[in-house]
């Protein structure tokens, strides 16, 4: 159903003169599916509940179940239906003179916006719209849209110059522990445009930050203050609209940007945004109007809503004056939240927050800006043929382009439910340049002070051990060793532990863990010996470190082990093996950590010793095609590894 409605669309592009028949088959084929919808959505519990069960039953026996298997097929048609029915509206008139588009615009590809075009194919659809209001037919947004007034916005191209807001300006987010890589991505983008950045920046969240993660964003940018607010005010129950359920009162936090009295502007940012030249027409020139921008995305125009006579503004970018700002105003937005909660018959019904701020807005003085300071990744799709030149920010609302393992715990990944995402390697790229930027920068600070001589001194000698694997005797004497599992050193409390390398992440839980711990009772191990060793741990468990005051008790060094950055050895095929920046896995913690560790300490012989490569891991091979890497690039830097037999020692 879903190919045949692809085709349907196709078909009409190519002929303009069947394209209104074709829109109502395709409206025919829409509403029909949404019947099968909702009579799916009535059996949907009663299956959850039998899944449930079964996954209890799966679980028990160590079976996983993907999260995509839970996505319901009607929904992802319909969700598909809807968007053919939107693309073929969106193609009529687009035929200039009598050309032909190609079929893949049909899909959404890159292209630019026509606007006479695309009015003329409202004028055109006006009449059958107008009718079928008029018969009481319900209408779709977009059909709605054709009756109301519109209105292009201004798309700036000039040169703008960086202007650093001043310590009177605020900025002010809200974020989940979902949201984490976005308002990092907000961050750090905020400081690459403004490098000398010293504003106070507030992040409301709802309880889900934990302090670790609280301390690594410190670590970003110092001047931040997390906030767990109270929403015990807001009651949505009644509230209209999917945006509510999905949303909940997470999107509502934004209000208290209105609290903050005693700053000349406060600037509230979407956790969805990545800041990409200067914002200064947020706070310069000075007055007392709140600014925005319009609300523009999948159409290239911004309606009026017939609730308040306005445009529509996006809620995502805000500025709001000093005047604006004081608890009457945060009442006052309050206020029109309770009256407004419930269906008002306008488009603002679709919207969450967005429409209180709509309503809150529409006596008040607004500065509408151009596209250029909140630019929806959907705007960008259709109708800047995939270009950013020019934009200073750009909004990823809908699905998250972080919302994979890559940057997230699994746990806290989500089933896309079909739902596009716009142009995700926009926020991809310049996510991971702005992360491998700031971490290298971080890291090479703090790695200033590390450790980069023996801990035996003179008397270490040229050579060290790494023991990938206890040896059955014990390591030798007199020689600077390196264990790579706790659970592996000597039972004597005095034998000799010069360093413990604890590298990997997921030694303090799942990959990007935001509650990362030690291992059970390894720090008690470590503490009862006699001569506690130097530890070498994840730079990215700096946070972790700091909660714990292991500074005081250990000597702690870190490596640069973390994704989305380190490669597999085997993978990649070659390796720098440099301590200075980020370290490649070998699959084995003696090769990944040990071997670049020992280098930058000065040995000029590494012995490595109880590898899986000798035939116990996995995959040997890979481990062996790791070791002739690691061996190589140490050879460059005048150094020799040599692997010898941990039942030789």
């Amino acid at each position: 159903m879903v190919d045949a409605a692809l085709r349907l669309s196709d078909a009409a592009l190519r002929d303009r003169d069947g394209a209104l028949e074709a829109v109502e088959r395709l409206r025919d084929q829409r509403d029909k599916a949404r019947a099968q919808r909702d009579e799916t959505r009535g059996q949907r519990d009663e299956a959850r509940e039998q899944r449930d069960q079964l996954r209890a039953q799966f679980d028990e026996f160590g079976v996983p179940i993907a999260a995509g298997d839970e996505t319901d097929d009607a929904d992802v048609a319909v969700a598909t239906l809807e968007k053919a029915y939107g693309l073929l509206i969106g193609a009529l008139g687009r035929f200039d003179d009598g050309r032909r588009l190609e079929a893949g615009a049909a899909r959404g590809e890159a292209e630019k916006a026509d606007h006479l075009a695309g009015e003329r194919k409202r004028r055109a659809l006006e009449p059958e719209v107008r009718g079928k209001r008029d018969a009481g037919a319900e209408l779709t947004i977009a059909e709605r849209e054709i009756l109301l007034d519109r209105r292009t916005p201004i798309l700036e191209r000039r040169p703008l110059e960086r202007r650093t807001p001043t310590r009177d300006v605020a900025f002010v987010t809200v974020a989940s522990e979902q949201f984490l890589p976005g308002l990092l991505g907000l961050l750090l983008s905020l400081l690459d445009v403004y490098p000398d950045l010293e504003s106070d920046v507030f992040v409301y969240h709802d309880g889900s930050l934990s302090p670790f993660v609280q301390r690594r964003l410190r670590d970003v940018y110092s001047r931040l203050t997390f906030v767990e607010p109270d929403m015990a005010w807001l009651d949505l129950e009644t509230a209209s609209g999917d945006a509510n359920q999905r949303i909940g009162k997470f999107g509502y936090m934004k209000f208290l940007a209105l609290t903050h009295e005693g700053y000349r502007r406060v600037v509230f940012f979407d956790a969805d945004i990545l800041i990409g030249d200067d914002v200064g027409a947020l706070w310069e020139p000075d007055g007392d109007d709140f600014r925005a921008a319009f609300d523009c995305g999948v159409r290239e125009y911004v309606s009026r809503s017939s609730q308040t006579g306005r445009w529509i503004i996006n809620s995502g970018v805000l500025s709001i004056p000093a005047a604006g700002l004081g608890r009457a105003s945060y009442d006052e937005i309050r206020r029109v939240t309770s009256e407004n909660l419930r269906p008002t018959d306008d488009l603002l019904d679709r919207f969450a927050d967005q429409k209180m701020w709509n309503i809150f807005l529409a006596d008040k003085d607004v500065t509408y800006l151009p596209l250029n300071y909140n630019c929806n990744i959907k705007y960008v799709s259709y109708y800047l043929g995939g270009s950013t030149v020019g934009l200073s920010v750009l909004h990823f609302a809908g699905m998250k382009p972080w919302n994979s393992e890559r940057y997230l715990p699994a746990g806290l990944v989500t089933a896309s439910r079909g739902k596009e995402i716009g142009l995700p390697a926009v926020w991809l790229e310049a996510y991971d340049r702005l992360l491998f930027r700031s971490r290298l920068a971080a890291f090479r600070r703090d790695a200033a002070r590390a450790r980069r001589s023996p801990v035996l001194g003179a008397e270490a000698g040229p050579s060290c051990l790494l023991v990938a694997a206890p040896p059955p005797g014990g390591a030798p004497a007199g020689i600077e060793t390196f264990w790579f599992h706790w659970e592996d050193l000597p039972a004597d409390p005095a034998a000799p532990v010069h360093h413990l390398v604890l590298g990997q992440p997921f030694l303090y839980g799942e990959l990007n863990a935001h509650r990362p711990t030690f291992p059970a009772d390894c720090l008690a191990a470590l503490r009862a010996r006699a001569v506690k060793p130097v530890l070498w741990i994840p730079y990215e468990m700096k946070p972790l470190v700091e909660e714990e005051g292991l500074s005081d008790e250990f000597e702690i060094n870190h490596v640069l082990f973390e994704a989305p950055f380190s490669r597999f050895m085997d993978v990649a095929g070659a390796t720098d093996c440099d301590l200075d920046g980020f370290l490649d896995d070998a699959r084995d913690d003696a090769l990944t950590f040990g071997a670049p560790i020992a280098a930058a300490l000065g040995f000029r012989t590494i012995l490595v010793a109880g590898l899986a490569a000798e035939g116990e891991g996995d995959d040997p091979e890979e481990i062996r095609c790791a070791l002739g890497l690691v061996a190589a690039a140490l050879e460059r830097k005048g150094v020799e590894l040599r692997q010898v037999s941990a039942s030789g020692l």
